[in-house]
């Protein structure tokens, strides 16, 4: 994956608050927000997609959102980050420029591990 990120969910916007890789070249900049509704993670969050999208310009549930076209976003793995008491704070999520057809469920079960432990890390 080209960059991995952890994005807040806060006043309608995603913000992106870490950030690893080449995030420039997706238009992720650190502390920068974007529209929630435009987001995958938003959308991954509420169960709208899964959290494994391997071919996202030919997947018709984000192949038109901004951040496929303008982001240039090929790949998507992305888990909600969700504190003991059901509050969702945000994502952690990874996207590449290619798309990706050996990504799989697998990796989406690490990446939940990681993101328990980012969240078990924020809510203290």
């Amino acid at each position: 994956m080209d960059v991995a990120f952890v994005g807040e969910f806060t006043g309608g916007e995603e913000v992106f608050r870490a950030i690893d890789g080449d995030g420039e070249s997706s238009g992720i900049t650190k502390d920068a927000g974007v529209k929630l509704e435009q987001t995958y993670c938003q959308r991954m969050a509420s169960c709208s997609i899964p959290n494994v999208i391997t071919d996202a310009r030919s997947n018709r549930d984000v192949g038109h959102l901004e951040a496929t076209t303008m982001g240039g976003i090929g790949a998507y793995v992305g888990v909600p980050l969700t504190f003991s008491d059901g509050t969702v704070y945000g994502a952690l999520c990874c996207v590449s420029h290619e798309a990706d057809p050996s990504l799989t469920q697998r990796d989406a079960r690490f990446m939940h591990v990681l993101g328990r432990l980012m969240a078990d890390q924020l809510e203290r």
